[in-house]
């Protein structure tokens, strides 16, 4: 095969997968792309994979060099 019809190829199963996730939800994306991808690399999903964990109490604001993180504020 040439490679001008293997970027075609390529392309046209880009687009595919684009419009079959036009209707999902970040996490139904994760769920159907995102965690069989690493499962199928060797990642275990018992002590390798975490979703939706949270590592500050609030929101991360970042300003120049002030950060800003649930009740810490330090400069970088």
């Amino acid at each position: 095969m040439g490679r001008e019809f293997l970027e075609w190829q390529v392309s046209r199963r880009m687009r595919e997968v684009q419009m079959s996730m036009k209707g999902l939800s970040e996490s139904d994306i994760c769920a159907k792309y995102i965690t069989p991808a690493l499962i199928q690399s060797g990642w275990d999903e018992a002590t390798q994979i975490r979703r939706e964990v949270f590592f500050t109490k609030g929101r991360i604001i970042v300003r120049g060099k002030l950060v800003h993180s649930g009740l810490n504020i330090s400069v970088v």
